[in-house]
C-alpha cells in the first residue's frame, strides 16, 4: 500500500486529469459542444436543372443522411464536432460531381455545372450521323427486321442473370454477322457503326466489364431504335 504523500497527490492529479479528458472527449463525440455544431442550410441548384442532390455526413462519427431531391432543391443539416458533410449531384448523362462542406459555414447554397458524360456525347453524335443516312435503310423490311432481333437479344443481356448473358450475346454476334453477310451495303453506313458499337459492348457485359458497358447500351438501344423507327 502506498503512503507517501507526495505519490498520492500525484495519483489524485493523474486520475482527474483523465476524468477531464475523458469529458471533452466525450462531449465532443456526443455533439453537445455547442460552439461547434450548428445548422448548415441552403439551396443546390445545377446546370442543368433536375439533377438529383443528397449529403451524406462523413468523419469519426458521422453516419447520417440527407436527401435533398432534384434541383432547385432546399437542404438543412447540423454541422458536427467531428464530421464534414459531402453535397453529391448527379444526373443521368453527366458527370456526377460533389462538394465537401466547410464545417464553418452556415449559408451552403451552391450551384452546380454539369458536364456532359462521354456517354451523352458518343450518343448525341449517333443520333445526328445516323440520321444522314436514314434513308438509305429505312424502307428494307429484311433488314430492319433482322436487326431488330438483334436489338432484342443486347437487350436480353442487360435484363438477364450473366451466367445467361453470354448465350444472348453470341446470339447478337451472329445476327450481326447474318447482317453484314446478307447486307453488304449497309457495312458503312454510321448505323451500322453504331450497331458494330452495340455488339461489342454486350460482349463487354459478360466480361465483367459492366458499369460504362451498361449505360451504353441503354442508350444505343434508345437511339439505334428511334432512327429506323423500331
Amino acid at each position: 500500500m502506498i503512503t507517501n504523500p507526495f505519490i498520492l497527490n500525484l495519483s489524485r492529479q493523474f486520475q482527474d486529469t483523465a476524468k477531464i479528458t475523458i469529458l471533452i472527449y466525450w462531449l465532443l463525440l456526443s455533439g453537445c459542444a455547442g460552439a461547434i455544431v450548428h445548422k448548415q442550410s441552403g439551396v443546390i441548384t445545377s446546370d442543368p436543372s433536375g439533377a438529383y442532390a443528397s449529403a451524406q455526413e462523413t468523419g469519426i462519427s458521422g453516419r447520417s443522411n440527407v436527401k435533398c431531391g432534384y434541383t432547385p432543391c432546399n437542404i438543412e443539416m447540423k454541422a458536427g464536432a467531428l464530421t464534414n458533410w459531402v453535397i453529391k449531384v448527379e444526373k443521368n448523362g453527366y458527370i456526377s460531381q460533389q462538394w465537401i462542406v466547410p464545417r464553418e459555414l452556415e449559408d451552403i447554397s451552391r450551384h452546380f455545372v454539369l458536364e456532359k458524360s462521354p456517354y451523352l456525347l458518343l450518343i448525341e453524335k449517333a443520333r445526328t450521323e445516323m440520321a444522314q443516312d436514314q434513308k438509305n435503310y429505312i424502307t428494307n423490311k429484311i433488314f430492319l427486321k433482322t436487326l431488330n432481333r438483334l436489338l432484342a437479344e443486347c437487350e436480353k443481356v442487360l435484363e438477364s442473370p450473366r451466367m445467361n448473358a453470354g448465350l444472348f450475346a453470341v446470339e447478337a454476334n451472329a445476327l450481326y454477322q447474318e447482317i453484314k453477310l446478307e447486307f453488304p451495303e449497309y457495312i458503312l453506313t454510321n448505323l451500322m457503326k453504331y450497331v458494330t458499337l452495340l455488339v461489342t459492348e454486350c460482349d463487354r457485359v459478360v466480361k465483367n466489364e459492366t458499369a460504362e458497358s451498361v449505360v451504353n447500351i441503354k442508350l444505343l438501344l434508345i437511339e439505334i431504335r428511334g432512327a429506323v423507327g423500331l
